[in-house]
This record gives structure tokens, sequence and C-alpha cells, in this order.
């Protein structure tokens, strides 16, 4: 910058204002800022001819995070979280770490950023940032896709996410939040989705001998099935009745099979054979055995989950 300020009389003096902003991504600690005078007139003291000033700068930006998820879902489903953290300066941030620690209860987590690069260690969501600009421009997004672990019992699922910089805030207030953590508080409910299917070993069978059914049990989730059991109506004219799954023969008092708890999927299936030695006085044309299977777990509609009679004929 260059002023021509004529003549300046002896004894007399020119104030010059220069107004001027520090750059918002100035990220050394001090601004240095040097002036000279010259004229065509000799001067008797040219030492003095230049002055200089330093200014300390100190980098301020009110970061503000902010986290969104649904606010209920069922144990199993997919779940996910968008972040938004944005800069309203007045300088950038610089250096931006944001971490957000993987809730237990989440399984098959992955990340997509908008700005910088993301990962997930050891159930932790490290993003790398870096300089954030301050203003709209510098809005930048994580979004965080999931499930809920099936398997889940407990009522809801926190997940909080923090960014750090070594910028400041521009005026932290004691006791008040800084803008810099931000949670998302998710209802979890279970349902399960129980089916059950039987058809006979053959499909006709004399008096006298052994009938046989097989018995198949099905989670359709989302949810873990708790505390399922199984209840085999007998038909008149059956005895003997014994119950066998994929480990051996099964304890099944008054025909009622506990099985337990049953994860979702077509990989967790049951199998029960049932057999039975049907009375060689038996006259009627078909021998039918209905199943019923139930659980502590609420189903996720009304649907009829017992099937229909398997008869032999």
């Amino acid at each position: 910058m260059s002023c021509q300020l004529g003549t300046v009389v002896g004894g007399g003096s020119a104030t010059i204002t220069v107004p001027v902003s520090v750059d918002a991504g100035y990220s050394s600690t001090d601004v240095i800022n040097s002036a000279s005078a010259s004229s065509q007139t000799p001067d008797p003291n040219p030492g003095n001819n230049t002055g200089t000033d330093t200014t300390a700068v100190t980098g301020l930006a009110d970061l503000t995070l902010t986290k969104s998820g649904p606010a209920a879902a069922r144990a199993g489903d997919p779940i996910s979280w968008t972040l938004a953290l944005v800069n309203a300066g007045p300088s950038t941030a610089q250096n931006v770490q944001l971490t957000d620690p993987i809730p237990a209860a989440v399984v098959g987590a992955s990340v997509s950023s908008t700005h910088g690069s993301c990962t997930i260690t050891a159930a932790v969501l490290a993003c790398d940032i870096g300089a954030l600009a301050p203003g709209d421009v510098a809005r930048i997004q994580v979004f965080v896709a999931a499930a809920v672990d099936p398997s889940f019992d407990g009522s809801s699922i926190v997940n909080t996410a923090t960014v750090v910089s070594p910028t400041a805030e521009p005026d932290p207030q004691p006791g008040i939040p800084d803008g810099r953590t931000a949670s998302a508080t998710t209802s979890i409910t279970a349902a399960a989705d129980l089916a059950v299917s039987k058809v006979p070993a053959t499909a006709t069978v004399t008096p006298g001998q052994q009938a046989s059914w097989t018995v198949t049990v099905i989670n359709n989730g989302p949810s873990t099935a708790r505390s399922v059991t199984l209840t085999d109506t007998v038909p008149a004219g059956l005895s003997g009745v014994t119950y066998t799954g994929t480990g051996g023969p099964l304890s099944c008092p008054g025909d009622v099979c506990q099985l337990a708890d049953l994860l979702p999927g077509a990989g967790n299936v049951v199998v029960i054979t049932v057999t039975g030695l049907l009375d060689p006085a038996f006259a009627d044309a078909a021998v039918a055995n209905s199943v019923q299977v139930a659980s502590v777990t609420r189903r996720p509609d009304t649907r009829q989950q017992t099937p229909p009679p398997a008869p032999c004929r």
C-alpha cells in the first residue's frame, strides 16, 4: 500500500488509518505490520523512518455439532444417525477431530462422510475433518449406518459424538454446553415373527404302525424370540409320542417343548421330528396332528402362527 501525503510542515504529523481483517484461516499467533516514510527532503535521522507493530492473534471458532437418529427402533432393525458440524466462525477451526463411540447394542456399523476421512476401529468412529472454515459452506455431514443387535434387550440406545479442535470457542460460559458434543436417544422394543410348519413323513400310515411328522420353527425377526415354546396337540389314537431334535431326543413334558431363545434367520431354524404309534384299532380316514409355537416376545403383527393340522391318511 502506498499513500501520497503531500507536504508535512515541521513539527506536524499525518495520521493514516487502515482498516483490515485478519484472514479467517490465519494460523500464526501474531501479525507483524511495518510501514516506512520517505521524502525528497533530506532527513537528518533516517533510522526512525520505519515503524513496526506486532499484534497477537487468537483464533476462535464457534463449532456446533448436532446428531439426529430415529426416535424408536426394534432390536434387529437397521438404524442410522446423521451428524452435522457447522463452524459459525469467526476463525477457521484447525485440526478438527470427531469421535463417536458406537454403542455396544449396534452391529455392522459403516460410515460415509461429505468432508474429511472417517474410519471405525474397535467400535469407535473417528473422523479427521482437518481445517473447517466458517460459514454455511463449511457444513459437513457424517452418516452412520448399522443395525440394532437382534438380541439387545435394553430399553434404549444413546449415541454420543464429540468434536474437538485446538481453536477455542469465542465465548465459553461455565456450566453451559459449548455445542461440541451431541447425543441421540432411540427407544428400543423387541418383536419376533415366529413361523412353524409341520409335514408328515409319509403321505399314508397304517394303524398299528409308527406315524411321524417333521416340525420346523423359524424366527423371521427382526428380534430374537425369547423363551420359545412348542406345543404339540397329540391326536387321539396316537401313543408313545417322542420328540427328537438335531442334537437327539428332547424332553417335552405334557407335549410342550421348551426351545429357549431363537435368533432370527434361516440359519437358526429348529427342526423336530414327532413320532408316535397309531392305535391298531384306529378307524378314521385320517389322523391330524397340529402344533403351536409361542414366545414371550411380542409378534410384529397378529397373523396366526399355528399351522393347520398335518394329516396322514
